[in-house]
């Protein structure tokens, strides 16, 4: 029976109703830099990894087999879902893997919890501190120990951040070290998504609950159902607890978020996270979109000084080896019953279509499969060309053509005007597309039923025998048309919608079934433009 400790410090932990204990149990490596030796934090950590260790870690591969493309289209469809997990590590995944490490180990090193007494002196005066410096309207000059990952939507920096972070444990268990007692839940990593509003308020309350969730803490209601607390409180009591059990990094995604702070709200977010890293040794990685870039200048970069670790900036890939490399790994998960070999012509209509931008690339390519698979009536149709490449994105992704044009021609200024682009539901494209087959084979069923007797109707009106419309009597009821699926998807984009918690509007716009005013006076416009030149 494991149990659990409490934010009072006791070491009697419980398990009641079903608690199931999560965390690794402390493993001990020796050390050959000598600011990581003797210190339980570091040395309960993984390896240092070298690029090749980190590639090889990072990789995932869902499996492929080509017996796989003579599965039925049901079985192949699920296996598309599946396939878009796949993980290529390139260039920024090895360095940014390299930077975790770094900074994960350099935060630890001022934090050794051995001696004890000077350990805890020196939190005390670190705290005592936040608590003065907190209501600056410009934040100290940091050491380095924040950096920001911003890049576009759908380039792949969450989900390596996501990757890069499994390779450590989340949670790590202390008993003993060096024959010593030593009870401590080191939480290794935290991540946050800033709150839609950018507050503090709202970033404490989401800290608490995952500390919670993670530990089996009931921190949210020592520190904020407890009373009416100031955010300045809450504050210092989520360093208080990220101190308490050595938080190795703390990560914020949707940055962009504090562009909707009021007043000086982003200011004095980034002067918390300034002051963590400055007073507690708690390095911060901040993810975001290139909204952020106005807000990390004025404020963040201000407060670096030039100094520290800095940006990291993740763009879009390039159309160069990296690109060769991405296309070679993608293109293995060909599910149509006809494969179609990688060639120059196909891998620049992708990139033409994506821009490089990996989430796009993968479900360009995922949904022209889906198409093939759907549409064909032989084997030999189901085949991925450029073609259906493009016609695919240009159907797809025909609400962000104005974004990818902005991205080809390099307009900062046009960009400027877009938000952060929607995701790709590719799970939604294959459930349609399972439906479109499940109404093709029944009415294939329905087809090659024998022939009816003489006088017989037929759902459509006429007779089986003579072929000759029947007169409507009026007591047959009209069957609708099963091949007319388009109510039938917005229906389901409206039902998906409001479990996002969007609008009817928002949801068929995300889908790409709404255009602008101008687009259905186009018609019109351009026959008025043919007149006046005739």
């Amino acid at each position: 029976m494991y149990q659990r400790q409490s934010e009072q410090g006791e070491s009697d932990w419980q398990d009641q109703s079903g608690f199931r204990y999560h965390g690794a149990e402390a493993r001990y490596r020796d050390q050959e830099i000598p600011s990581y030796k003797r210190n339980p934090l570091i040395e309960a950590l993984p390896p240092i990894y070298t690029e090749e260790e980190i590639a090889a870690l990072l990789e995932y591969d869902p499996g492929y087999d080509e017996k796989y493309r003579q599965w039925s289209s049901e079985l192949r469809l699920h296996l598309i879902l599946d396939a878009v997990r796949f993980i290529q590590p390139l260039v920024n995944h090895i360095a940014l893997g390299q930077l975790i490490g770094v900074l994960l180990r350099s935060g630890y090193v001022e934090r050794n919890p051995f001696p004890r007494k000077e350990h805890l002196l020196k939190n005390h005066a670190s705290l005592e501190r936040m608590k003065e410096g907190l209501r600056a309207l410009h934040p100290p000059q940091s050491t380095g120990r924040e950096i920001s990952v911003i890049g576009l939507s759908g380039v792949g920096k969450s989900t390596a951040l996501r990757s890069i972070f499994a390779l450590y444990d989340q949670i790590i268990n202390h008993s003993h070290y060096q024959d010593q007692p030593f009870t401590l839940r080191q939480l290794v990593y935290i991540k946050l998504e800033c709150p839609q509003d950018g507050s503090l308020g709202g970033l404490c309350k989401a800290f608490f609950k995952e500390v919670d969730r993670l530990l089996e803490t009931n921190t949210y209601r020592l520190y904020v159902k407890s009373g009416r607390r100031t955010v300045d409180e809450m504050l210092i009591d989520m360093a208080g607890v990220a101190s308490r059990h050595f938080l190795g990094i703390l990560i914020i995604d949707e940055i962009q978020n504090l562009r909707e702070a009021k007043g000086e709200g982003a200011a004095h977010v980034l002067n918390f996270l300034v002051q963590l890293g400055n007073e507690l040794g708690i390095p911060v990685v901040l993810v975001g979109t290139p909204r952020a870039q106005a807000i990390l200048t004025g404020e963040f970069r201000r407060a670096r000084r030039a100094s520290g670790l800095g940006a990291f900036p993740w763009d879009r890939m390039k159309e160069d080896e990296e690109w060769e490399i991405f296309t070679r790994a993608l293109w293995r998960y060909q599910y149509v019953r006809k494969p179609t070999p990688l060639t120059d012509e196909l891998r620049h209509a992708l990139y033409f279509e994506s821009q490089g931008i990996t989430d796009l690339a993968v479900k360009v390519y995922m949904l022209a499969q889906i198409e093939a698979i759907t549409r064909a009536t032989c084997d030999e149709e189901e085949e991925v060309t450029k073609d259906l490449i493009e016609e695919v994105a240009q159907d797809r992704l025909r609400y962000m053509q104005r974004f990818l044009n902005a991205l080809r021609t390099n307009d900062p200024e046009e960009l400027k005007k877009f938000e952060d682009i929607g995701p790709i539901d590719l799970e939604f494209a294959v459930n349609v597309a399972i439906a479109s087959l499940r109404r093709r084979n029944a009415r294939s069923t329905n087809s090659s039923t024998p022939g009816k007797e003489k006088g017989e109707q037929t759902s459509a009106g006429i007779d089986a025998a003579t072929g000759q419309k029947r007169p409507d009597t009026g007591t047959t009821k009209k069957r609708p048309d099963t091949t007319e699926t388009k109510p039938v998807v917005l229906l389901q984009f409206l039902d998906k919608g409001k479990l996002d918690g969007k609008t009817g509007y928002e949801a068929l716009k995300a889908g790409g079934y709404t255009r602008a005013a101008w687009e259905h006076l186009k018609p019109e416009i351009e026959a008025s433009r043919e007149t006046l030149s005739a």
